[in-house]
This record gives C-alpha cells, structure tokens and sequence, in this order.
C-alpha cells in the first residue's frame, strides 16, 4: 500500500488548474456551470480565489480538489488522488516526484492557455472586422448603377468570404482544444 500526503497535491494542484485541465470553464467571477447536477442555467459552482476549495450553490457540493475530482468523475477518494498524481505528473505514488515532469506538464498547461487566448484574441478582430464588412455592404451598396462604389464597399465583398472562413477555422480549433484537454 502506497501512503500518500494528501496535503502535498492540495498545496501543488488549484482548483482553477483542475478545471482548466477537465474541461470545466470559469468566468472573471469565479464561477462555473456545476457538472455535478442538471438544469444549471446560470453558474451556480464557485472556485474561490485561493485556489483551494469549491461550492456549488445550486446542489451544495464542495470541498477541496481531492473531493471535486472525486465527484467528477464518481470514483473513490484513493482513485480521486491516484487520478490527480498522474493527471499532474506529480510523482507522488513513485518514491520521490520528478521536478521536471512537474514542470514540464505545468509548461503545457501554460502553452495551451497562451495559445487559446492568442487565438480568442484573434478571433475578437476577425469578428470586428467582419462585422464592419457586413455594414459596409449594406450601407455603402451602390444605389445607381452608374455610381463607382466605395472602396470600404468593395474590400468588403473582395473580403468578407475570407474573414467568414478564418473566423470559422479559429472557432474550430478553439473546438478541439477544449475538447482535448479532457
């Protein structure tokens, strides 16, 4: 039997850690739709600030980040900290953690979030952008066939087409990183 210090993965893994690698999203205030019931129209889970603990006010689920990946994925206490020690490669069932095991699976974390904001970022622009080009098309459209059309208008129809597809590629891969993670 292995004895694992259950106080080590609570002060090495946060809550917002665990969320971000199970696929569960948390607004700027900290609160997420609860996985742990149904019908949960508006973010009932809190993740408090400190990282550590959580509580639904919907179902009145909470604790620490043993219990949550317990209630997660409806396994035992032993299972839940077996799950988060190889999750977050934190060593704890060998004789001593790799540091830079650790380290590592902290880095792809961070790369993974610096790409998904990079590409949220991006996203935001295409969208401006296409939202003026919509605009442009219906206001700027020549009335009299005659009339030259303005340059706005006709980067709009040149481009539009474009935008629409780039928008599209970020939306899917924005899709599958989300839908990798788990």
């Amino acid at each position: 039997m292995i004895f694992i210090d259950t106080s080590v993965i609570k002060q090495s893994v946060s809550m917002s850690e665990v969320c971000r690698i199970y696929g569960i999203e948390i607004n700027n205030q900290g609160f997420s739709h609860c996985p742990f019931h149904g019908g949960d129209n508006t973010p009932s889970l809190k993740i408090y600030p400190d990282g550590k603990g959580f509580y639904c006010f919907g179902c009145g689920a909470g604790g620490d980040v043993i219990k949550f990946v317990q209630l997660l994925f409806k396994i035992s206490f032993a299972q839940a900290i077996l799950r988060l020690d190889t999750d977050f490669s934190l060593g704890l069932s060998r004789k001593k953690a790799d540091d830079s095991e650790v380290r590592k699976r902290r880095q792809e974390v961070a790369d993974r979030q610096l790409k998904e904001n990079a590409l949220i970022e991006k996203h935001k622009k295409l969208c401006i952008i296409h939202r003026l080009y919509l605009t442009a098309i219906n206001e700027l459209k020549p009335h009299d066939p005659n009339e030259n059309p303005q340059r706005l208008f006709v980067e709009a129809i040149k481009n539009i087409d474009s935008i629409s597809y780039r928008i599209e590629a970020i939306e899917e891969e924005l899709w599958q990183m989300k839908n990798n993670r788990t």
